[in-house]
């Protein structure tokens, strides 16, 4: 497993820890960030990866990642404001972890008119991880 795929999977296992933001309706890489039957949904992307320093003969990585939290209502005020508190939530949860050490980077705003308004908060943070330079699986 590559680093970046363990970090993917770390960041959802934090949002899907009892009590499951969204109830469990977290995602990694989805296409459609919310389906037409659900109220809320999470859906973790990665962005990029830079490379940032050789320490010995490991690697550092700013990995940067979406976590855009999703939700449908019957308003656009009633979507955009279920969508705040699952950020808000995700927010803690995330950087309440150890590891990896992450940086707070931006939130992003979208809407959409369809059958029922839907709003996202997309929130950009900056993970830290290490690889060996020769690999880019995770380091022990």
């Amino acid at each position: 497993m590559t680093v970046f795929t363990h970090l993917r999977e770390q960041l959802a296992q934090a949002l899907l820890a009892a009590p499951a933001l969204a109830d469990g309706r977290i995602y990694i890489e989805r296409d459609r960030p919310i389906a037409q039957e659900e109220p809320d949904a999470i859906v973790i992307r990665l962005l990029s990866a830079d490379a940032s320093q050789k320490v010995h003969d490991h690697t550092d990585w700013f990995v940067a990642v979406s976590v855009e939290c999703n939700a449908r209502a019957a308003s656009a005020a009633a979507a955009a404001e279920r969508a705040e508190t699952l950020a808000a939530q995700a927010w803690q949860r995330l950087f309440a972890l150890a590891d990896p050490d992450m940086e707070r980077q931006g939130v992003e705003w979208q809407h959409a008119a369809e059958d029922t308004p839907i709003a996202q908060l997309a929130m950009r943070v900056m993970a830290l991880v290490r690889t060996p330079q020769s690999s880019l699986e995770s380091t022990p």
